[in-house]
């Protein structure tokens, strides 16, 4: 297990935005995308940011083929698709193809922070690779408390 800490995420964020360069748009991949995403808005400055939702764990336990949710029409050219780890490539698969789909126009760049090389899809940008689970901080952070009453 790898923690995965705010200032690394920070620096890669950084180097993120340098490889996506000038996009019109962002969707985030809710949950795991949702902070990758806005952070990766705020460097590049887009304000077009979108979300789509999408199911497939429940813990750390895969729960079959992933169920999307909120999918967006955007009016964009260049849209960068981000999440936190493309794992199975699954999720970033069924992603990708529901976008085109909604959006035939729209040029589509799938990124992530970490790809296991295993996965089924390989995004086209991605920073890491992965070869354990990954502990976000800002899930672990949040979770980690002994402050119970924010639940």
């Amino acid at each position: 297990m790898r923690y995965y800490g705010y200032e690394e995420f920070v620096k890669d964020i950084k180097e993120l935005a340098k490889r996506v360069g000038e996009c019109d748009a962002i969707v985030a991949i809710a949950r795991g995308g949702l902070t990758p995403a806005h952070m990766l808005a705020e460097a590049l400055d887009v304000r077009d940011l979108y979300t789509i939702g999408s199911r497939s764990y429940k813990d750390r336990q895969k729960v079959g083929k992933p169920i999307l949710s909120q999918v967006p029409k955007i009016d964009a050219k260049k849209v960068v698709v981000v999440d936190d780890i493309v794992d199975s490539g699954e999720t970033m698969r069924e992603v990708m193809a529901a976008l085109s789909s909604q959006n035939p126009e729209v040029h589509f760049v799938s990124a992530a922070l970490f790809y296991k090389p295993s996965a089924c899809y390989h995004p086209d940008i991605w920073l890491q690779k992965a070869d354990e689970w990954i502990e976000f901080f800002w899930t672990k952070d949040v979770n980690d408390t002994d402050d119970r009453q924010l639940r």
